[in-house]
């Protein structure tokens, strides 16, 4: 089967991502919705990193735009960068230092390094372009496949569109989310696209090629990682070049803008995205909001867990400790005592201060949080008097036998008498010194 071949005229120009190019006598604006307050947060970073407002930019059509695999590599150095963090914070932040922790850490780290330093190792291929736009037509190609370069004239284009769809390879992988798209005739695919068999189409043919819901056209899908370009941006590179070049009637069909709530947030996150500078940005500053958190994952999850005591379950556990004299307090102001069955009599009132507590001890890979309740009890005590005592409920681990099983560590929430200094602060502060 033969390719269209698209005819090799001008001066190739490799494209800075995020650059101005020299306007050529024919341009078209390219106009992207920005939420500014998302923006803003860091329109002062990526500006310092060299990032260039995508608003009101300029295409210049007759500019020939080509991509390496070492373009590639590096328009996404920003998930290099975010993985080198992870790596570093698994290797620095934990306490306790195993094999379990330092190895993940040392893999997510070796990773991240490797994507940075990729575009600079001089790897074989790293120069083989991989797409081009230029005033003829596109050339994308599906790497591993017969079919590595993939040429198509303008002419043969009736759309440009963008298409989300589930990998077909992977599941867990999850969606490929409004990547571009151009759509060809089933004559034009079959002519110079189309190949048969599994081992000539690789495993990442249906990366690349979808069936156009009309049955009678294909798509081809331009991921947008492989010209190292947004989606919006490689969209609007790729539907100016057509609509200056191409005859199709399509082509002078003017364009609808995006709609929808999803179309918009999108258009903004590709705004904010458009440039290797904005994406190196992007993923420092989600390292250093969303890895903290990550690191303290277990204080969310003991917040959300936390126990609200009532009454009655509060009586039960300064009873318990009542009952083995090792409830802490006085009575009328007196001094201060291990209060038990023989001093007082029932509890008139007892409240909670509730707070979270950094566990004590060894941590893995994370540190441990557990809920703690700083109590105070009113009993009515003998011949009429007051008894006032504190005392600590948080979890405490034990071990159970599960039948013919191995034994299992359970929690449960248990009271506790404070230490006597914490003791006597906490009844001074109720005027009980």
């Amino acid at each position: 089967m033969g390719s269209a071949k698209v005819p090799q005229s001008g001066p190739v120009e490799r494209r800075s991502v995020g650059g101005h190019g020299t306007e050529g006598p024919r341009t078209f604006a390219r106009r992207e919705e920005v939420d500014l307050t998302s923006v803003g947060c860091i329109v002062v970073a990526w500006r310092c990193l060299g990032g260039v407002d995508v608003a009101d930019t300029k295409i210049d059509v007759h500019r020939i735009l080509s991509f390496t695999l070492a373009d590639t590599f590096r328009g996404n150095r920003g998930v290099g960068i975010f993985f080198a963090l992870l790596g570093g914070l698994v290797l620095i932040l934990p306490e306790q230092r195993d094999l379990a922790v330092v190895a993940p850490g040392l893999i997510l780290l070796l990773f991240g390094l490797f994507a940075l330093a990729a575009p600079y190792l001089g790897l074989k291929r790293a120069e083989t372009v991989v797409a081009e736009l230029s005033p003829q037509g596109l050339v994308t190609g599906i790497q591993n496949s017969a079919r590595p370069r993939i040429e198509i004239p303008w002419d043969e284009i009736s759309e440009v569109t963008q298409i989300s769809f589930a990998s077909p390879v992977v599941t867990t992988w999850g969606t490929y989310v409004r990547e571009p798209c151009v759509t060809v005739s089933r004559a034009f695919y079959d002519r110079a696209i189309h190949v048969d068999g599994f081992a000539a189409q690789g495993l990442f043919w249906r990366h690349h090629i979808q069936p156009h819901p009309d049955g009678d056209r294909m798509r081809v899908v331009l991921l947008h990682h492989e010209f190292a370009l947004s989606r919006r941006a490689l969209r609007d590179e790729i539907e100016a070049r057509w609509r200056a070049f191409s005859r199709h009637p399509a082509a002078r069909v003017p364009a609808s803008p995006s709609t929808g709530a999803f179309a918009r947030l999108g258009d903004a996150v590709d705004a904010v995205t458009a440039t290797p500078a904005r994406r190196v940005t992007v993923a420092v500053v989600a390292a250093l909001l969303v890895l903290p958190l990550a690191y303290h994952w277990h204080y969310a999850f003991t917040s959300f867990g936390m126990a609200n005591l009532n009454a009655a379950q509060l009586a039960s556990y300064g009873g318990d400790l009542l009952a083995q004299r090792r409830l802490p307090g006085r009575i009328d102001g007196g001094p201060l005592m291990m209060l038990g069955p023989g001093e007082v009599a029932e509890m008139r009132d007892a409240s909670c201060q509730r707070t979270i507590r950094r566990r004590n001890g060894p941590a893995g890979l994370t540190p441990r949080f557990d809920q703690h309740h700083a109590c105070r009890a009113v009993f009515t005590a003998r011949q009429g008097r007051t008894a006032e005592a504190v005392f600590d409920i948080f979890p405490t681990e034990y071990r159970q036998e599960m039948g013919s099983g191995p034994a299992r560590i359970m929690s449960a929430l248990t009271a506790h008498p404070p230490p006597e200094a914490e003791v006597r602060a906490r009844l001074c502060a109720t005027g009980g010194c």
